[in-house]
């Protein structure tokens, strides 16, 4: 089974949804129309901006510190004209804002510094390359899942200080980040602490310190296209899964497996190309059937005419507006 991108790559990097962020933390957040394409480094905090006449971009926030060298990771946020009431869309598509969303952005073009290399509990090949990321008892998964759960943070403290304080959340991403996003949707509110309960019964600790250290991982909405769900959230069988990871770590199983009924009214849709030949169809088909046994709202898989790439607008916006009874 191959993937957009190699899941080795997904080891610290966060490689489907994160930018390169300076240590600047002295300068002032750039606030600019959405006419302005123009990016400069942010403060790792965020100040409520004046009423704005027109939907605006705020640039490179840092929101992620990581523990082990003090390297940071930054967004971009994308506001509609009236943020009051807007949800929130973590991922998507900026055409979200046009919507009344506040949109969060990650940039996937650039990385931050060397990793150290994976001690592997078992073999990694082309074949089993899901051993990385579950190698040190899910290491990997827990710093990369990192990453959405601190932008969730960040994004609704801002949204609390345009005076909505409880805000709807949608998580979508493709691939490897929708195995991640739908690993973090299912733990919900519990994501952190649920990962020290882990830690402190031998599992991986921490990985990064949020920028915003308190509030809700709470999701409302998933919206997943091609996911490695079977990586991330092993309740079914496939070429990884459920019966892979309990012959090789069964503590490591049953945590990742334990999301399942934490956020019970998490409302899910999953989206695919009928010609994706880097993640089979049916690997979403069994992942929704698995969630439905579960009861979750689901439905049936999406299909679009494409391969293993993000959905096009036309499919995901309506996805999107269903679920949300728009």
């Amino acid at each position: 089974m191959r993937r957009l991108l190699p899941i080795g790559m997904m080891v610290g990097l966060l490689a489907l949804f994160t930018a390169c962020g300076g240590n600047e933390a002295d300068s002032a957040p750039t606030t600019t129309s959405m006419a302005t394409v123009a990016t400069a480094t942010t403060a790792a905090s965020t100040t409520t901006i004046e009423a704005q006449a027109e939907p605006w971009r705020e640039n490179d926030l840092v929101f992620q510190t990581r523990i082990s060298d003090g390297a940071t990771l930054t967004i971009d946020l994308y506001f509609p004209a009236e943020p009051e009431n807007a949800p929130i869309a973590i991922g998507g598509t900026t055409a979200l804002v046009e919507e009344g969303f506040i949109v969060v952005d990650f940039d996937s073009d650039d990385h931050i510094g060397e990793n150290p290399a994976i001690e592997l509990d078992f073999p990694a090949d082309d074949e089993h390359s899901a051993a990385i990321d579950y190698s040190s008892r899910g290491a990997p998964i827990r710093e990369s899942a990192e990453g959405f759960a601190c932008a969730i943070r960040l994004v609704r403290a801002r949204a609390a200080e345009l005076g909505n304080d409880n805000p709807l959340v949608v998580l979508s991403s493709a691939s490897a980040g929708a195995g991640l996003g739908a690993h973090v949707a299912l733990f919900g509110d519990t994501f952190d602490a649920r990962w020290d309960e882990f830690a402190a019964e031998g599992g991986p600790p921490r990985q990064w310190d949020c920028t915003v250290t308190s509030g809700s991982t709470h999701v409302d909405v998933l919206v997943g296209t091609a996911g490695t769900y079977d990586l991330h959230v092993p309740i079914y069988d496939s070429l990884y899964g459920r019966t892979y990871l309990e012959e090789r770590d069964p503590e490591l199983q049953a945590f990742l497996a334990s999301a399942i009924g934490t956020n019970p009214d998490l409302k899910i849709r999953l989206i695919h190309g009928t010609y994706d030949d880097g993640i089979p169809f049916w690997n979403s088909e069994r992942f929704a059937a698995a969630l439905a046994e579960a009861g979750y709202d689901v439905g049936e898989v999406i299909p679009f005419n494409g391969g293993h790439v993000h959905p096009p607008d036309e499919v995901y916006l309506p996805t999107l507006m269903e679920v949300l009874g728009r």
